[in-house]
């Protein structure tokens, strides 16, 4: 399976589930998930940022294919997230992340732990904040 990173993670998603001779109805019923998320998903009526890594697996796992097929670089490296060892390798703390930023230094632990992804432009952001 070719991946197209200039597709959206919707396009992607519909490529990959198409390619893999799943309906919607199927793809659903394997990964626990309502038949119109799914939809949205695939249109993209729905911010990646809000998406259950329980889902992104569950399509990669019944499609058959790696993460490297389905994520684009934000995904990828939301899921290794190493933000807590660049930030203690470049001697940061959170605090000074979370006043950059302008959020909660809860927020910068939420993001180390992967309770919460950094929006797509926060991450493009932190990869010039640690690069300066």
């Amino acid at each position: 399976m070719t991946v197209n990173l200039n597709q959206t993670l919707g396009q992607r998603i519909r490529y990959a589930r198409v390619k893999s001779g799943l309906t919607i109805e199927q793809l659903c019923e394997c990964i626990s998930y309502d038949k119109s998320s799914l939809i949205d998903l695939e249109h993209d009526r729905i911010n990646p940022q809000f998406v259950q890594w329980r889902i992104l697996y569950g399509i990669i796992q019944h499609c058959h294919i790696t993460k490297e097929i389905l994520f684009d670089d934000y995904l990828l490296f939301c899921d290794k997230m190493p933000l807590k060892q660049i930030r203690e390798e470049k001697g940061i703390k959170q605090n000074q992340i979370a006043d950059f930023f302008g959020v909660a230094r809860q927020t910068v632990s939420d993001w180390e732990h992967k309770r919460k992804r950094p929006s797509q432009e926060t991450w493009q952001s932190l990869i010039d904040y640690f690069n300066s």
